[in-house]
């Protein structure tokens, strides 16, 4: 299972209500309804770029989005 709102937004430093506003943002870009549909798009993105773990995803994208 994967990880509460609460660790998430504690891992990325943000209000658990800031990352709930951004996942309903990106599925709405996306036009998925469903959370395991977020999750498949993230794990085939991740998957293509090569990345081996979130940490080292989320160091790249803070460089490109400042």
């Amino acid at each position: 299972m994967g990880n509460s709102v609460k660790a998430c937004s504690e891992f990325l430093k943000i209000a658990p209500s800031t990352l709930e506003n951004h996942k309903a943002s990106i599925m709405k870009k996306l036009r998925v309804n469903k959370s395991i549909d977020l999750v498949r798009i993230a794990t085939c993105f991740v998957m293509k770029l090569g990345m081996t773990s979130f940490t080292q995803y989320r160091n790249i994208t803070r460089q490109l989005i400042p």
